[in-house]
């Protein structure tokens, strides 16, 4: 059975990440380089809880004032899943078949690439 294996860092998470597309803002600029930030969320995140994360919602809010490009799939994600919950499932590579959720599937890989092209 799957099971999570990480600690948890005795670091505000929020301001790290932020100074880290700070950082990679300042590079992808000085080298003409256009980026986007990505908000992907685990599929036991979208399917357990109808609100957006409140780390989510600090990490763009700092990614904004910073005026770096943001593709927020979290409203994507919740649209699919209420349409059809085989059609979420298959977006994720599942480790029980239904609850346990991994990383994103080709399925779901493409999703996310596509979202990026249509930007």
């Amino acid at each position: 059975m799957f099971r999570e294996s990480y600690i948890k860092a005795p670091n505000n998470s929020i301001a790290v990440t932020c100074a880290l597309l700070i950082r990679a803002k300042q590079v992808f600029e000085k080298q003409n380089i256009p980026w986007l930030l990505v908000m992907q969320y685990g599929g036991n995140i979208n399917q357990s809880n109808n609100q957006k994360p409140a780390n989510a919602h600090k990490v763009i809010e700092c990614a904004k004032s910073e005026r770096i490009a943001v593709l927020d799939l979290w409203d994507d994600l919740s649209e699919i899943q209420k349409q059809s919950r085989q059609m979420y499932i298959d977006l994720f590579v599942s480790y029980d078949g239904l609850n346990s959720f991994g990383h994103m599937s080709s399925f779901g890989n493409r999703f996310v690439a596509e979202r990026i092209f249509d930007r």
